[in-house]
């Protein structure tokens, strides 16, 4: 599009060029600037995105034969303009380009050949260090110091560096998506660790207005796609039923493609899965609920195939990211998307929504205090992503990256983007799903030994079926990392907790979903083991030795009284009322999910029903035993297989008591009995 705009030369003509360009912004708004520069400059145009040899000998013939390609055109135009020339006088000027400027150089993936010369392993050291070399005095040759240049830009995904032996190209100014010009203003925020300030960015971003979808650009794309379709798709749709379909498209939108920060704009949508998603419906209306990762367009993109070949130096670390960013994900999404439409704050402001309206507001009200503490992890992470200094992909070796550089290329092509408050997070569902996937390639490749895991799985407890030492975990991890506020906590709040609080199970043989459908209802969240273990890859003998997991979550609210004055006599109305609420929970399992949902469990070593009711930062939980019956058919393959006090005795302490009921285990940390 750029060389279309300020190349003299096209295969469209000047006149339909002009024509088309003239119904942009560029042209309504800055009419000066358009005439000044447009169809002015001989334009040098690259793209290395096909470059993939493997041998300097090859990148050599390719690039002379991508230099040659790029300029042919003017070379022929010069040779016309020479042949038209009848006689030149000895004083004569000879101007063959008369009106032309200095010629602009574009380049498109600039970095897709350095990328991958670092990251193949069939290229051996001194290949690779030659062909970087190669491409950098090329680079170098063109850019640096070059009088005949108007400018240039180079286009890429990595900020790779562009130096050999101590020079190379010094004069360039970087721009990040993220956060404009390379060097922008820090400040300190947490002890002595800087990172940019994306909300005072002094430099500006010039991509902040420019190169992004934001809200109310997708609001309009959802109300023409639906309004163009409408008459004929569903022409007796009442005006509530568009209402409704809009907003349910609007909200898949938001929880897949945004999330992302330019600037000060942190509503940000990913251009590319956008158009993706609108052109993929066609002349379908509805968005598919049974399967939304069939609209997730991530995986497409370039920067994919470099991140699945990178290696970590250190696994256990690189882990120790991947987890507290999946939980931080988890916990937000829940907070503001919910695990259905109907829940989160997304659903609340889009219930509010008018047709007419600018969903501006929708958006930015969703930023609200999360009930949660971001872990300071991620603030550690975010420094890293920020710091330039950091090791690059040029620091690659036989042993892997450093984690710190491995996060700067995830941050760089934008799996995770800068939160307001000074940490870093990842945007979106899309994102996520890709995330995951590729976290676990990285796993993979660094060798990551199968009991790095042991000590978090061991805590967590429930992934083999101790709900005694899950409930120690939970009551320690509700102490650190729940905000409460009587005002705003909510169900949901705890759901998301929850969720993220048991995502390293994901990569140990479960999966882990949400507000499952059932025939009786919706249960809050379910545990399913798998048949393979989706960290490592490769099948383990205990593997399906794993519990199938159906919990009910409650949240107790109390009356204002109970609340302020914590009298013991008030303690005990507030157990009260959660042993009720508990109870209902149960309930709700046996009458409603249970049954529909042996068959899924089938081949578990055992199925726990779990009632768990949560109180500003405290719980009470139930939970009921079933295992496999020998020779059960339906119904009768499960038994109950009740807890013995001996599984209880010694356990209780000052803030957690352990007790039976009816075979039943209670975990209660409201009152102690």
């Amino acid at each position: 599009m750029l060389a279309a705009f300020l190349s003299i030369y096209s295969a469209t003509s000047e006149k339909k060029r002009r024509e088309l360009f003239e119904t942009y912004n560029l042209y309504l708004l800055e009419e000066g600037f358009f005439n000044a520069h447009f169809a002015k400059y001989p334009v040098i145009f690259l793209s290395f995105k096909s470059d993939t040899r493997a041998s300097y000998s090859n990148a050599m013939s390719y690039l002379k034969g991508a230099a040659i390609n790029a300029v042919e055109p003017y070379v022929s135009l010069l040779r016309r303009r020479l042949s038209a020339l009848k006689a030149v006088g000895e004083n004569d000027s000879l101007d063959l380009c008369p009106g032309m400027e200095k010629p602009v150089v574009l380049i498109d993936e600039y970095d897709k050949p350095l990328v991958h010369a670092l990251c193949d392993d069939s290229i051996d050291p001194n290949t690779r260090k030659d062909i970087h070399g190669l491409y950098t005095s090329f680079y170098s040759e063109i850019f640096k110091s070059n009088d005949h240049l108007e400018f240039g830009i180079m286009l890429g995904v990595f900020n790779v560096p562009l130096k050999t032996g101590g020079s190379g190209l010094n004069n360039i100014e970087t721009f990040l998506a993220h956060t404009g010009i390379s060097r922008p203003s820090l400040v300190e925020t947490t002890g002595s660790r800087p990172w940019p300030d994306i909300n005072t960015n002094t430099n500006g971003n010039p991509f902040e207005e420019a190169l992004n979808l934001t809200v109310n650009d997708v609001w309009g794309l959802v109300n023409d796609h639906i309004d163009r379709l409408e008459p004929t798709t569903l022409p007796d749709a009442s005006t509530a039923e568009l209402a409704e379909l809009k907003q349910t498209m609007l909200a898949h939108c938001l929880k897949s493609y945004d999330g992302y920060t330019y600037g000060r704009r942190q509503t940000v949508f990913n251009t590319y899965c956008v158009l993706k998603f609108f052109k993929a419906l066609g002349k379908c209306i509805v968005v598919p609920e049974d399967d939304p990762s069939a609209h997730y367009y991530w995986s497409q993109t370039g920067s994919i195939t470099m991140i699945r070949s990178l290696r970590a130096d250190n696994a256990q670390e690189f882990l120790t990211y991947v987890d507290r960013l999946s939980r931080e994900y988890v916990q937000r999404h829940s907070y503001l998307y919910g695990s259905k439409s109907a829940t989160g704050i997304l659903a609340e402001k889009l219930k509010e929504l008018d047709i007419g309206d600018q969903p501006e507001d929708v958006a930015q009200s969703m930023d609200a205090s999360l009930p949660f503490s971001t872990d300071h992890c991620l603030f550690e992470l975010a420094s890293i992503c920020y710091d330039e200094g950091r090791s690059s992909l040029t620091d690659w070796g036989s042993s892997g990256l450093s984690v710190g550089a491995i996060f700067r290329q995830l941050y760089q092509a934008g799996y995770l983007t800068p939160r307001d408050n000074g940490a870093i997070g990842i945007p979106n569902e899309d994102v996520f799903h890709a995330f995951q996937h590729e976290a676990e390639s990285i796993f993979s490749a660094s060798g990551l030994a199968g009991g790095i895991l042991d000590p978090t799985l061991h805590a967590i407890g429930i992934g083999a079926g101790d709900f005694v030492r899950f409930a120690s975990y939970v009551n320690s991890s509700l102490a650190t990392s729940l905000r409460v506020s009587k005002a705003s906590m909510r169900e949901d709040y705890y759901h998301g907790w929850l969720q993220a609080l048991l995502t390293p199970l994901r990569y140990h043989g479960f999966d882990q979903r949400a507000q499952v459908s059932a025939e009786g209802g919706y249960s809050d969240l379910e545990l399913i083991p798998l048949g393979r273990n989706t960290l490592f890859g490769t099948a383990q003998a205990n593997e399906l030795d794993r519990p199938y997991i159906i919990f009910e979550l409650k949240r107790l609210a109390c009356e204002k009284s109970l609340e302020t004055a914590m009298t013991e006599t008030n303690r005990k109305k507030v157990l009260g009322q959660a042993k009720r609420l508990c109870k209902t929970a149960m309930t709700q399992i046996n009458e409603r999910y249970k049954h529909s949902r042996l068959t899924h469990a089938d081949g578990s070593s055992a199925l726990y029903l779990v009632g768990l009711t949560f109180w500003r930062q405290c719980f009470l939980m139930r939970v009921s035993r079933l295992v496999p019956r020998v020779g059960g058919i339906g119904l009768s393959a499960w038994k109950k297989q009740p807890y013995e006090a001996t599984e209880t005795a010694e356990l209780t302490t000052s803030s957690v008591r352990m007790s039976i009921k009816d075979g039943d285990l209670v975990a209660n940390t409201i009152f102690t009995e």
